[in-house]
């Protein structure tokens, strides 16, 4: 069996079985850590009103697919750990990680309501 394989077998095991417990663990214990309502995409989606807005609206998935692209794969992937953690092992040494780490913990905990389980 591929590494690859199982890695995304153990993706699978953590949003479904895992993350859920975490997540709420995380909020007891950190409450202000919480989604607010105001930034709940939930919420959003649950009203009868939005949902009828997004019919036919072909272009909200082109901006979702444009938005992961920027901040996923460009913003995460490419710049912390192809572009930021190769300059840092400069400066920091074996420790580059950990630095890179609190960045972007830094700039993710700028977004609100962002949590680590979407669900």
């Amino acid at each position: 069996m591929a590494m690859g394989n199982s890695f995304s077998h153990w993706g699978a095991v953590w949003q479904i079985v895992l993350a859920p417990y975490v997540n709420k663990f995380w909020v007891s214990v950190f409450p202000f850590f919480a989604e607010s309502p105001a930034y709940s995409m939930n919420a959003v989606f649950k009203s009868q009103e939005m949902l009828d807005r997004l019919v036919g609206a072909w272009w909200f998935l082109g901006l979702y697919i444009v938005n992961t692209i920027f901040n996923t794969i460009l913003g995460e992937e490419f710049l912390f750990r192809g572009v930021l953690l190769p300059k840092m092992e400069g400066v920091f040494g074996k420790w580059s990680w950990l630095a890179n780490g609190v960045l972007f913990a830094c700039i993710t905990f700028t977004n609100p309501g962002v949590s680590w389980d979407r669900s």
